[in-house]
């Protein structure tokens, strides 16, 4: 009371920052812990499996680009293939005759074989690769006798 006297009051504690009893220190199980540490793996483990399928995207769409690429230059070898197996089919048989066996055209490896008379086998392979035939075609020509 004497502090009274002298002229200084003493406020009270408002309702709201009142010290905590013993019985309100937080404790020490899981639920109870500060949840920053979690949110922060959570994130990492987020990021991780972002960066786990954005490499998998990457890597998928670098395998379409070049499938793409083979595509096309197998397409072109292909065209370029059917152009020269036009013209070979426009020959007569004497120019047919003259062309039996293989033989080198460009990039590519003709082999024209007789198996009857009259009947020419027209094979076109690529000449790096002559055992796998691209175009194969089979043509008539007569031989211009009666029979």
């Amino acid at each position: 009371m004497a502090e009274r006297s002298a002229g200084l009051s003493i406020p009270s504690p408002e309702p709201g920052t009142m010290s905590r009893r013993p019985t309100d220190r937080p404790s020490d199980r899981p639920s109870d812990r500060p949840t920053a540490g979690i949110a922060l793996l959570d994130v990492l483990v987020a990021l991780a499996i972002l960066s786990t399928a954005g490499l998998a995207l990457t890597a998928v769409l670098r395998q379409a680009v070049q499938a793409q690429g083979a595509l096309h230059a197998s397409e072109a070898t292909m065209d370029a293939a059917d152009r020269v197996l036009a013209a070979l089919t426009l020959l007569g048989r004497d120019d047919l005759d003259h062309r039996l066996g293989r033989h080198e055209i460009g990039e590519f490896l003709s082999d024209i074989q007789r198996p009857e008379r009259g009947l020419y086998r027209i094979a076109l392979s690529k000449a790096s690769a002559p055992e796998r035939a691209l175009l194969v075609t089979v043509v008539y020509r007569s031989d211009g006798r009666p029979q």
